[in-house]
């Protein structure tokens, strides 16, 4: 089957909604996450509710 030009982006997306939904809500699956993707994404959430007065807080 060939790929369409914006098929991609689906896949993107689709990818980074399971990856949110293993980090965020700590669902458990049989993916596994890379410790460094893992702590990017915790440093990046880490700065954006410091950076942020609008955030809700960290519990």
């Amino acid at each position: 089957m060939p790929k369409s030009p914006g098929r991609c982006v689906y896949e993107a997306v689709a990818s980074m909604n399971l990856v949110l939904a293993i980090v965020e809500l700590r669902i458990d699956t049989s993916v596994p996450l890379p410790d460094e993707m893992f702590k990017t994404f915790c440093l990046w959430r880490r700065m954006f509710f410091l950076s942020n007065p609008r955030a809700p807080t960290l519990v």
